[in-house]
């Protein structure tokens, strides 16, 4: 790709960020970009910032020799943008921002394009290992989805993840790798840690096992947040109230499913139900709601047959459990 063709995909992916239409892919490739230089992360920040972007379109529409209207004019966010936004809004805004992009980039942009990007997405029930492009080891649980580069290109090494996978991080003080999972972002130079980020779940669990990692996300607020985590530490992270929470524990029993062992300490059922459908490929019901509530600890074999690990449930709560074919059934 040459440098003109290269600035128009950076424009138009900062473009397709501004309205919020991104794809997975792509918005590590605009992660991947940013972390190439200081200059990109403020040419990122200033377009993510609505009233720079409000007053760049009124720039715009005062160049044009146009009184500028932005009555309908509204940006929620970087990805959320409104449903306001008149078509002609959007074009004129698009071309003001094509413009700002093309400045910044040309001038400023000098790095090689970045390298093609490798998704690897494990099936259910399945353990798959990963090795990444630097000799970083990731062992993925079933369900889980990576998105890396076949190279590492620029001053950081970035990944997005969802699922639950282990990272072991290739130790490299001059290039943190980072992970992008369920809103936040877990920096190191080289470590080992757990992290448990599905689509579904509504938190972000991150578990340190050697080393050090210091967790980012931004606030209900906004406003950029981070905390630091020793071995032992656990952070979970809310998606909907966008708090985090550091707790201590037995790091073992976020990465015991390696070992074909589910250890589950003071979770609600409904929580257990989802692990072990996801280990099994099986699906749930509750016909009794209260039950969802019900907390309960101890560990199960997953290797074990389906209806072997639901036996144990027999004994907090008889009558209540049973396997319908591929559905467990709690009444």
């Amino acid at each position: 790709m040459g440098k003109g063709n290269f600035i128009n995909r950076i424009k138009y992916l900062l473009s397709e960020h501004l309205f919020g239409r991104l794809g997975d892919e792509q918005k590590l490739e605009l992660d991947r970009w940013r972390a190439m230089s200081s200059s990109n992360e403020e040419l990122f920040n200033r377009l993510s910032d609505s009233k720079y972007i409000k007053g760049r379109f009124k720039d715009f529409e005062t160049i044009k020799g146009k009184k500028p209207n932005t009555e309908k004019f509204a940006i929620r966010g970087p990805e959320k943008p409104s449903i306001k936004l008149r078509w002609g809004i959007a074009v004129s805004l698009t071309t003001a921002a094509a413009i700002i992009l093309g400045v910044f980039l040309i001038n400023r942009y000098t790095a090689e394009p970045p390298a093609r990007l490798v998704t690897v997405n494990v099936p259910p029930h399945k353990i798959q290992e990963v090795i990444l492009p630097d000799g970083s080891h990731i062992t993925m649980n079933g369900g889980s989805k990576i998105v890396y580069p076949q190279n590492f290109i620029g001053k950081q090494r970035i990944v997005k993840f969802t699922g639950e996978g282990i990272f072991d991080i290739a130790k490299d003080p001059l290039h943190p790798f980072i992970v992008s999972t369920g809103g936040i972002s877990i920096r190191v130079t080289g470590t080992k840690f757990n992290v448990k980020s599905y689509d579904e779940d509504k938190d972000v669990h991150t578990a340190l096992m050697e080393g050090k990692v210091i967790v980012e996300y931004a606030d209900s607020m906004g406003r950029g947040r981070e905390i630091f985590l020793i071995p032992g530490d656990v952070s979970i992270y809310n998606k909907s109230t966008k708090e985090i929470e550091k707790t201590i524990a037995n790091t073992y029993m976020y990465s015991s499913w390696c070992d074909g062992i589910y250890f589950f300490d003071a979770k609600p059922l409904e929580s257990i139900m989802i692990d072990i459908c996801r280990y099994k490929d099986l699906n749930y019901v509750f016909l009794n709601d209260e039950l969802k509530r019900k907390v309960l600890s101890g560990r199960i074999k997953i290797k074990d047959s389906a209806l072997e690990m639901i036996e144990p449930f027999e004994g907090f709560m008889p009558g209540h459990i049973k396997l319908n074919g591929k559905t467990i059934i709690i009444q």
